[in-house]
């Protein structure tokens, strides 16, 4: 979130006079440990505390972030507590701490940044090419539903295809953004309660020397506002480079800013722009088709360009779109 922070640390202090000891035995140091959420992560008003602990021992919940509760037994070495924060945006310090029976105490820290309006953020993605199957052949390229989509989330996705003149595509259920042509598109839906395993993406080859070999991939996004899901986006359209620009765009509040990458090619694929972040499910790529998805959270204001390469020239395509959350 701009302008806030960030303090990261995750200590462990042993005060007693055995806390030196190694096993963390009943009359020594304790085992507290705090498991999740991760140090630095950002969370809401609420958030369920998880860890380590000597069975029997009760934990006291302390902090200058913590609003409630003081305390928390352990079961079976264990602990749950949903805990709340003091009020306002900014770093909460959380601290657990347990005591034996010798007097021994152990507390662990964490940091925490609460944020207001959760930041969105990338759940999954998938991909997958195929190949040609003949001169002015259609076909239908299926891509598998990402993994742990939930309803509302956002899916984004982008399709770049070997196609000639006349060529064309179908993003059934999704709405296309910008970057709309005969051999690719970017595209959004939102999630429903039952996603279908595959989504499927009916390519005509078009003309003379085309073919419906292809590449698309679907990334899924969470905490993203379901009115206006779409800040921004843009469209580019470039021809026998190899690398592809997408044009910066305005944000109008800080979100997800997502890049969407197709080309004609090749099978090493297209590059993660630079200061952005990707994996290998948010890229798909044979001979005559490549796609790629890319995202890096912004502040409000201009994003500036992106660009991804390739390496031979071939026919590309470009947008970014920001995600508002």
């Amino acid at each position: 979130m701009a302008g806030c922070g960030r303090l990261s640390f995750d200590a462990r202090t042993d005060v007693g006079a055995d806390a030196g000891d190694p096993d963390g035995s009943i009359d020594g140091a304790t085992s507290v440990s705090i498991v999740s959420p991760l140090d630095g992560s950002e969370v809401g008003a609420t958030v369920m505390l998880t860890g380590a602990c000597d069975t029997a021992q009760p934990l006291a919940l302390s902090g200058a972030g913590l609003a409630a509760p003081p305390s928390t037994p352990c079961v079976a070495g264990t602990y749950s507590v949903l805990i709340s924060f003091t009020a306002g945006d900014g770093v909460k310090v959380i601290t657990v701490t347990q005591q034996n029976r010798d007097g021994t105490t152990t507390s662990v820290m964490r940091s925490f940044l609460r944020v207001s309006t959760p930041l969105v953020t990338f759940r999954s993605s998938a991909g997958a090419s195929i190949a040609t199957q003949g001169d002015q052949v259609d076909c239908t390229l299926t891509v598998p539903r990402p993994a742990g989509v939930v309803a509302n989330d956002v899916l984004i996705g982008v399709i770049y295809t070997d196609g000639s003149t006349n060529a064309s595509l179908t993003t059934a259920g999704f709405t296309r953004v910008a970057l709309d042509g005969g051999t690719y598109a970017a595209f959004y839906k939102v999630a429903g309660a039952a996603e279908p395993a595959q989504y499927a993406f009916d390519v005509h080859a078009g003309l003379v020397g085309g073919t419906c070999e292809s590449a698309a991939v679907v990334g899924a996004f969470a905490n993203v506002n379901l009115t206006t899901p779409i800040d921004a986006h843009s469209t580019n359209i470039t021809t026998n480079a190899s690398s592809f620009v997408a044009l910066g765009v305005t944000a109008t509040a800080p979100g997800l800013l997502i890049a969407a990458f197709g080309a004609n090619g090749p099978s090493a694929g297209l590059s993660v722009p630079a200061g952005m972040t990707s994996d290998a499910s948010a890229s798909a790529q044979i001979s005559w088709g490549a796609a790629r998805l890319a995202w890096q959270s912004i502040p409000a204001g201009p994003t500036g360009d992106r660009t991804s390469t390739i390496a031979m020239q071939r026919d590309g395509a470009a947008a970014l779109i920001v995600l508002r959350p």
